[in-house]
């Protein structure tokens, strides 16, 4: 053949070969070949893909296992925190003591759910007081309705 090119075909092995020919012009024309296996040309870029996938795998690998322990992590410490919240809600509750007030440490939503828990308890014992002091009003003003009637029997 005449000129330069690249070929494949499959050799007397059956095997698929590479080949690489061109014409060198000398005194006489020589076509030079170069032939390679198929699997031979390609063994180091099939290497470094397994390699490549390899490498993919176990970097993979690691960041599931880093995002399931910190989602380990960060659950149990806010359902550590939600606990603590409900134990002491569950401790007013239980002891009927409305000066008692939940225990505040950070500043994010369930400290802005201990707040709120705090200003209702803190309604709660305000709405408290006014019950006792209306229901003593009302017994002092019963007492001296009973007191005035009993003398105005008296009188009659």
């Amino acid at each position: 053949t005449d000129g330069a090119g690249i070929s494949t075909y499959t050799d007397y092995k059956n095997n698929q070969v590479i080949a690489v020919f061109n014409t060198v012009q000398l005194p006489i024309d020589w076509n030079i070949v170069i032939q390679i296996d198929e699997d031979e040309a390609f063994a180091p870029l099939i290497a470094i893909n397994n390699d490549i996938w390899s490498i993919t795998i176990a970097i993979i690998g690691a960041m599931v296992l880093a995002a399931l322990f910190i989602g380990l992590y960060l659950g149990t410490l806010v359902s550590r925190r939600v606990l603590k919240l409900i134990k002491s809600v569950n401790e007013i509750v239980e002891t009927k003591d409305l000066t008692k007030r939940v225990a505040i440490s950070n500043d994010d939503e369930l400290t802005a759910l201990a707040k709120s828990v705090n200003q209702l308890l803190g309604a709660l014992q305000y709405t408290h007081q006014q019950t006792i002091e209306s229901t003593d009003e009302f017994d002092n003003l019963a007492e001296k309705n009973n007191e005035y009637g009993s003398t105005k029997q008296g009188r009659s």
